[in-house]
């Protein structure tokens, strides 16, 4: 399995027990990540439990290392808020892929969300950048990182059926109090 490690110093986010609608989540404020040990790099559609209500440039609540073959982070986030994800710097494979906003197709287009969300993307292939950090992009620099929280992350190697999504979704939106159109 994996890990996460706290930040050294001041960047460590801080865990929550009512963070997200009365369930558990850990808060970020901006500057704070976590380090993912291991080695995760095979990775295709990702369920995330967040909320970011940072301007920051390139702001991205999973970092990666960026690949030659891909030619950017899986999900590096947009200059502003105003996109998920950097045309520049995310991976096709990502961008071109299914973006799904509480069980709503979507485009990245919609912004970093302001308030407690489900988000899924699903590239069209199998992402190999290793995911390095939690909460920010990459964790250089650490102005980089979300202002709000995380409360899960889902990865999946493969790409899900709708009815295996729409699972996931009918999941994870009752156990954090979101309205969504899964299940």
């Amino acid at each position: 399995g994996y890990t996460a490690s706290l930040a050294a110093g001041t960047n460590s986010p801080q865990y929550n027990a009512t963070l997200v609608n009365g369930a558990a989540g850990i808060a970020f404020d901006g500057n704070d990540y976590l380090l993912l040990d291991g080695t995760l790099n095979s990775y295709r559609t990702l369920f995330i439990v967040y909320e970011d209500t940072s301007t920051a440039q390139y702001v991205t609540p999973v970092g990666s290392i960026y690949n030659t073959p891909q030619s950017g982070g899986s999900y590096h986030g947009n200059i502003d808020d105003t996109q998920l994800f950097s045309t520049e710097y995310t991976s096709a494979l990502t961008r071109n892929g299914a973006i799904i906003s509480d069980g709503t197709a979507t485009t990245s287009a919609i912004g970093r969300p302001d308030t407690w969300s489900l988000n899924t993307y699903m590239a069209t292939a199998t992402l190999t950048n290793r995911i390095t950090t939690i909460g920010s992009d990459n964790a250089l620099p650490t102005s980089r990182g979300i202002n709000g929280g995380i409360a899960e992350l889902i990865l999946y190697d493969r790409e899900l059926s709708s009815p295996e999504l729409n699972a996931v979704g009918a999941y994870l939106g009752p156990k954090y109090s979101l309205s969504t159109n899964y299940g």
